[in-house]
């Protein structure tokens, strides 16, 4: 299983009290779309990133983002960025040297050839998504900062985000 990482942003205490004075329901929205905004700037870097397998293009295309729970009653907004193909891993992080067996088949078939065990010789990893976050921070941060500045003012401005 991947590592977990949290990213926490500090120094918005002003912004948290904002958000505290608008209906619940509309301060979870802003902040939501704030969030996404952040977690889709490290989604399509490590899509740029991630290495072409078969130039099938699978490994970028699994990459994700997906909303997680947050604590009942707080205003706050969890989205995870993983990459969904069984061996994004791998590539992730490598492989050290190994022997692959067969499983439920008669021989694992190499190229034309068909063999019943084979040593793989490991492979040094070709990291994509910890470097889509690592590397862009200050992006991920602007793209927050300007969903929650667009909330914010189209909730002030008028009822679009349900504002009654």
């Amino acid at each position: 299983m991947a590592d977990a990482v949290e990213v926490s942003i500090k120094g918005f205490e002003n912004l948290a009290q904002v958000l505290k004075s608008f209906p619940q329901t509309v301060a979870r929205r802003i902040l939501s779309r704030s969030v996404y905004a952040g977690a889709t700037v490290v989604r399509d870097d490590a899509r740029a990133r991630a290495a072409k397998i078969k130039k099938t293009g699978k490994l970028q295309k699994s990459i994700k983002i997906k909303s997680a729970r947050s604590r009942r009653g707080t205003i706050e907004k969890v989205f995870r960025v993983y990459a969904a193909a069984y061996y994004a891993h791998m590539v992730e992080r490598g492989t050290k040297a190994h022997r692959i067996t067969r499983v439920n088949a008669k021989a694992l078939k190499i190229g034309r050839n068909y063999m019943v065990e084979v040593d793989h010789p490991g492979f040094s990893g070709k990291p994509f998504l910890r470097p889509a976050l690592d590397e862009n921070t200050r992006a991920i941060v602007d793209a927050m900062r300007d969903k929650l500045k667009a909330g914010i003012e189209l909730y002030v401005r008028g009822p679009k985000l349900g504002r009654s």
